[in-house]
Formats: structure tokens, C-alpha cells, sequence
């Protein structure tokens, strides 16, 4: 359809309406008039819509509201006399932090999901006020300022991947029930004990900037369990850093720039699984053979990835045994 179908005027006790995959960028203002107290589900899903119907304000008894996919700029018209219960505003043209604040305000009681992937926000705004809210989605959006914005400080879920960060959010270390970060295909350079607060046990920061683990990486005594650094151009990490990761579990080093391997990875010792896989650059030499009884502790396939042409596991296992004792 290119325009809104004038028939739902005569549909006077609709409480659910799903128009979708559209071309039409309008909506009449009196469009929802006669379903104004009525209608409690409305899905405009991907439609041409380029900021939020001016029909939808009248709507008081609408919990559920889906607007992905449009091409929404403008969320004025929000239903602010409901007591909405989910909004996705995922797949739009959103990108002024301050406006999405003031938006929902009106709904900082009613509010249990809100989806905001795939906008073009560059700051988070400040969201503190959706108490009922847990699960923050801002990926896939234009991120680059770290310093600004907030979300309900009991979220359990802040996913920040695929931004354009260059440091971790200071607000991650407030968020306490937050335990696992989720910043993969951002630009972050460095990871700073500060960072991070105790609860956390997972990091997801692959396809980032990062060359170095230094000795103020981690806190000390870090309760860690799963570390993703894939893809980054890793080539150092140091022996404090592998200190402080005492109950490390899961180390993805997939597609980095290790040359040699710490011989501090035996301070690993719950360590499960460490990816090695397409780590290039990475040699095996006599100088490490004493990793080989800590290698041997794997199964083979738990600590895939190759020096050259031989696998990680037959260097240490069969190989280094030739090594000559220092």
C-alpha cells in the first residue's frame, strides 16, 4: 500500500492492528480516533513512516507499540496518555539522545522492553529513569562519546557492540548485575582495571583496537570467567595481567597478532578452552617448551590454532620434548 487504509475508521472495537511493509510515510492525524480507547497492539512495522504518527497520541490503551523498520526521526508523537508495556523503535533514523529521553519519560513506570538497535545515536542518553527496564539494546548505532549517559542502574544486559567507542563507557563499572560486557566491533584501544567491577565474568571485546594487556588491565584478583579478545591486533600481553585472571576459564585469542605465547598462561589454571585459531604471526620455540605440561592438560581440540604448519598442541606435546633442557 502506498497510502493508510481509510477502512480502519469503520473498525470502531480493534484492539489489536498490524499494518506492515508498506510504502506509505503518513498517517491521517484522525486515522485511530474512533479505536482511541480500544486498541491495546499496534505493530507499524517497516513502512515508510519518518517520525511517529501524530494519530498514534490519542491512543490510551495501548501496551504493546512495534515501529521498526521506518525511517523515524521523531518520536513527539509517542502515545504518552498509555501505559506502554513494550516499544521497539529498532531499524530506524533515531539519533538525538536527548529527545529519546524525554519521549519515554512519560513511560518510566509502565516500560518493561525497549528495543533501540540499529539507529544512528552517537551518545547513550540518559535512561535511569525506566525502572522496570533490564535489558538495554544500543548496538549497532553510531556510539563514540563514553563518558555520558545512564540506564536503570539494576539492568542486567547493556549491549554496546558494533559502535564507535574508543574506551569502555564509564557507566559499565556502576552497573552492577551487568556481569557480562558486550563491546565486540567497536574501536576501543585499551581495557583499565577501572573499568570493570566485580561482578563481571565476561567480556566480549573482539574485533577492537586493542594491542596490549599491560599490568593494569584487570583488577587484581579478577572473577572472570569467559575473555574474547578474537580479532584485535593483539601482540602483548603481560605476566600481571594473566595473574589477575585467576579463574579464567575461556580465553578467545582467535585472529590476533601473538607472536609468541606467554609462558604466564600457567598461571591459567581452570582454564578450559584457548582459541588459537589464524594467529598468524604466531611462532613456537624452545624458549616456550615450558608450557608443554600445561599444553598437555587440554584436549587437543580445546586449544586449536597452529605455529606455522604444526598444530599448537603437537608442538608442545611431541616436539618440544626434543627442546634442550635448560
Amino acid at each position: 500500500m502506498t497510502t493508510w487504509p481509510m477502512w480502519i475508521e469503520y473498525c470502531t472495537k480493534l484492539s489489536d492492528l498490524t499494518i506492515a511493509y508498506n510504502s506509505f510515510s503518513t498517517v491521517p492525524v484522525n486515522a485511530l480516533d474512533n479505536v482511541a480507547n480500544s486498541l491495546t497492539r499496534l505493530n507499524l512495522y517497516n513502512n515508510r513512516l519518518t517520525h511517529v504518527p501524530q494519530a498514534i497520541s490519542v491512543l490510551t490503551s495501548l501496551q504493546v507499540l512495534t515501529i521498526q523498520g521506518n525511517q523515524i526521526t521523531d518520536l513527539t508523537w509517542l502515545p504518552h496518555n498509555s501505559t506502554l508495556d513494550y516499544l521497539s523503535l529498532s531499524n530506524n533514523y533515531i539519533s538525538n539522545a536527548s529527545h529519546l529521553s524525554q519521549a519515554l519519560f512519560p513511560f518510566n513506570l509502565s516500560l518493561h522492553s525497549l528495543d533501540t538497535d540499529h539507529n544512528l545515536f552517537t551518545s547513550l542518553p540518559d535512561l535511569s529513569f525506566l525502572v522496570n527496564v533490564q535489558f538495554f539494546d544500543f548496538s549497532h548505532n553510531k556510539i563514540q562519546d563514553s563518558q555520558t549517559g545512564n540506564v536503570n542502574p539494576d539492568a542486567f544486559i547493556l549491549n554496546l557492540s558494533y559502535n564507535s567507542l574508543t574506551s569502555i563507557p564509564s557507566l559499565m563499572s556502576k552497573l552492577l548485575s551487568v556481569s557480562g560486557f558486550l563491546l565486540s566491533y567497536n574501536n576501543i584501544k585499551a581495557m583499565h582495571e577501572t573499568d570493570f567491577h566485580s561482578q563481571v565474568t565476561s567480556i566480549d571485546i573482539g574485533y577492537n583496537l586493542i594491542t596490549e594487556l599491560t599490568n593494569s588491565s584487570f583488577p587484581d584478583n579478577f572473577g572472570l570467567l569467559y575473555l574474547y579478545l578474537n580479532n584485535n591486533p593483539l601482540n602483548t600481553i603481560s605476566t600481571v595481567a594473566l595473574q589477575r585472571l585467576p579463574r579464567l576459564q575461556n580465553l578467545n585469542l582467535q585472529q590476533t597478532q601473538l607472536i609468541r605465547l606467554p609462558l604466564a598462561l600457567t598461571y591459567l589454571t581452570d582454564i578450559v578452552l584457548v582459541d588459537l585459531t589464524n594467529c598468524t604471526a604466531l611462532v613456537c620455540t624452545c624458549d616456550e617448551s615450558g608450557l608443554s605440561t600445561w599444553v598437555m592438560g587440554f584436549r587437543p581440540d580445546f586449544i586449536p590454532g597452529s605455529c606455522g604448519t604444526t598444530s599448537v598442541y603437537e608442538f608442545f606435546s611431541v616436539l618440544s620434548q626434543y627442546c634442550p633442557i635448560h
